[in-house]
């Protein structure tokens, strides 16, 4: 989503996102989040649309991630998270 207030850090192989920072109220209330991401979740994340392209399923994702179908469950979780924090919207 566009103004998520969220900072995506990749990997030194720039291949896949290594962590995501969430920040939460604002000036002095404001709140840090970070949270570590799996392999598979980083991949998955990388291969997110952009907010101004056309949205994917996450099946989708997964396959122009080459993520394997055990992998499901974990990135079921993390898009969860992710829109609970407004970071990601469910289409």
């Amino acid at each position: 989503m566009k103004n998520a207030k969220a900072r995506f850090t990749t990997s030194r192989s720039n291949d896949y996102i290594s962590n995501v920072v969430i920040w939460m109220g604002e000036g002095r209330d404001r709140t840090e989040r970070k949270i570590n991401l799996s392999i598979p979740q980083g991949r998955f994340l990388f291969h997110l649309p952009f907010p101004t392209a056309e949205p994917l399923n996450i099946l989708a994702i997964m396959m122009l991630a080459g993520i394997e179908s055990v992998n499901i469950p974990e990135i079921v979780d993390i898009v969860q998270v992710l829109i609970d924090f407004g970071v990601i919207e469910n289409c």
